[in-house]
Order: structure tokens, then sequence, then C-alpha cells
């Protein structure tokens, strides 16, 4: 198997080449915010270069499916329809909050993803691992902030009911900027701070609080495992819910976009 992952969704685009049976894992990032359109296709070719693959090599191609950016899940799933189409590869449509999961440090660490969706809402969702297997603690949707804590505070409860300790919570996203002293505040009033391990901090370091891309192969490639693969035409983006400002889709933006995937996969 080997996957090329895309992810657009978030400030920076990545795209990834993962091929588990070498344990080859190679992404590249971006070095600017929403540079999706001009970055994601040159950044793919230069991956694939590097680790000696050819675009007809891949088997097949995954894509962070939103929510976020709509703009940019947009951008990331028109280039991954077009290269399924054009490789005849299966699409492997990654929900994008499940993806942090790659980024737990263990089994005890509740993983809590949230996009700033402005109006006083979040996109989020809350998940951990158990026996090697994602769990659903909180499933994705648009949330108003109270809201989505109120939700994160069951598993955490739960948890420490049944074992005794503390399950850690772990926040990713744009959405913890502009919602950090809130988020703060409510952890202080649940979490025993004597069962949470020494040094530990509710968000995630700058360097991995976004998208990635490689996490998004990751989740791929046990959805290709697990039978989740789509032909090119079944992968559908999911917005939860469309920003006012982005309902009408950006002409030149597609013009560009399907011009450099002429280029690309002739």
């Amino acid at each position: 198997m080997k996957i090329l992952s895309i992810e657009t969704t978030g400030p920076y685009a990545s795209v990834a080449y993962l091929e588990p049976e070498t344990e080859t894992a190679d992404e590249r990032v971006a070095p600017g915010e929403f540079s999706h359109l001009e970055s994601t296709l040159p950044l793919a070719k230069e991956l694939l270069e590097a680790n000696g693959a050819k675009l007809s090599d891949v088997t097949h191609v995954a894509v962070s499916r939103g929510p976020g950016s709509f703009t940019g899940i947009r951008i990331g799933m028109t280039i991954a329809r077009t290269l399924g189409q054009t490789l005849n590869v299966p699409l492997l449509p990654v929900p994008t909050l499940e993806s942090f999961l790659y980024h737990a440090p263990d089994e005890h660490t509740l993983i809590c993803p949230l996009f700033d969706a402005k109006r006083s809402q979040v996109y989020g969702a809350a998940y951990r691992m158990e026996n090697g297997q994602r769990v659903t603690e909180v499933p994705e949707c648009a949330f108003d902030i109270n809201d989505y804590m109120n939700l994160v505070q069951i598993p955490l409860h739960n948890y420490r009911i049944e074992t005794g300790k503390q399950m850690t919570p772990l926040f990713f996203g744009d959405g913890i900027e502009p919602y950090k002293r809130a988020i703060g505040e409510r952890l202080l009033s649940w979490c025993d701070a004597d069962l949470i391990p020494d040094g530990f901090q509710a968000f995630a370091p700058a360097e991995f609080r976004f998208q990635r891309a490689l996490a998004v192969a990751y989740l791929g490639w046990m959805m290709a495992n697990e039978g989740k693969a789509v032909p090119w035409n079944e992968a559908e983006p999911v917005y939860l819910r469309k920003a006012e400002a982005e309902r009408k889709l950006d002409a030149e933006r597609e013009e560009k976009l399907q011009a450099a995937l002429d280029v690309f996969t002739k």
C-alpha cells in the first residue's frame, strides 16, 4: 500500500507519503499560512521524488475531509478526487478531527480537537485510544463552546469513577486561542491536580497543534484496512456548518486549481 495524503483544512497545507510495508513515512508542510492552492501540488511532487516514488505508484489517496476551512476543504477534496479519477485509485476521506488521535501520547489521554467556527461556536469532538482501538467520546459536531466543554467533562468524570485515575485532556486546533481562558477555567474545576502527571499541559505545543497530513495518512491506512476506501466520486466533504463568507465558491481559485491539476497529472 502506498498512500499519498493531503491536508488543507487548517492554516498550513501539508502532504504525506506512507508506505507501511517498508515503514516509509514522510511529510512536507507549507511554510506559510493559507497557501493551500499554491503549495499543495508542488509539495506532493517534491515529496514523491524525495522518496523515489512516482505518482503512478500511489495506490490510495487519503484526504482530510473536514470540518475546517471551507475553502481549504474544497481545495483538498478537489485535488484528491482528481487524482483518484486520473490514477484510478480509491480515496480515503479521513475525518479531520479524528486524525488528531495520532498525536495521543498514551491511552490515558483524551484528545480534544476544536476549531474556531466563529459566532461563539467550535467544530469539536473528543477521542481516546483503548487497547489499540479508536473510541469516540464526543462525536464531531458544531457546538457552542460551553456545550462542547460539558460533553468533554463526561468521559473525564466516567474514567475517574471507573479507574480512580485522571484521564488527562489534551486540546488541539485553532479554537484554543479564542477559548483558552474559558477552557482553562473549566479544567481547573474538573481535574484533580494530584492525579495529573507532572508537567502535563492541557494545550498541545504549537508545532503539534494543527492538522497534519501524516496523521491523516495513518488514519487513512487504518480506514483502508477496515474496508473504508471509496471510489473517487463517492468521497464527500464534511463542513458541519458553512461559514457565511465562504458560501460562494471563488471561481478564480477553482480555475487556477484545475490548471495546476492538469499540469500535475499529465
